[in-house]
């Protein structure tokens, strides 16, 4: 059996059955191919005999409520990730080992005002009377 010859592609006979001096760039083949558009998810509903609003539509694509699946095991313990790490020593070495370096110290802040040349200080006090003191 005999192989024939490659044929043209859909885009080179479009191009062929353009009018002279029309755009056939690949961009105006592609847009040659579009369709009419088509029903709403909501159209199909209603041509599918439902009747009801968009809002009753959407309502009814929510599903019951599903039976909660078994819980997973549980995970690893940082402590336990530690020591797969590699590391060795108790609980307490593990949280000793969170503790980093102590950072450096901050700067002093300005000093405040002395109170040198204070001359006046006047003291108030209220005398207090006590009622039913036992």
């Amino acid at each position: 059996m005999q192989k024939g010859e490659p044929g043209k592609s859909a885009y080179d006979i479009w191009k062929e059955n353009q009018p002279i001096g029309s755009d056939t760039s690949l961009e105006a083949y592609l847009d040659s191919m579009q369709g009419k558009d088509g029903k709403s998810a909501y159209q199909i509903w209603l041509d599918q005999g439902n009747v009801g609003t968009e809002s009753q539509f959407l309502a009814s694509l929510k599903g019951k409520n599903g039976e909660d699946g078994t819980d997973g095991v549980d995970g690893k313990s940082a402590y336990q990730i530690w020591l797969d790490a590699g590391n060795t020593g108790t609980e307490q070495d593990f949280l000793d080992s969170l503790v980093g370096k102590d950072g450096t110290d901050g700067t002093n802040g300005t000093d405040g005002k002395d109170g040198i040349g204070i001359v006046d200080v006047t003291v108030t006090t209220e005398p207090v009377v006590a009622n039913d003191v036992v």
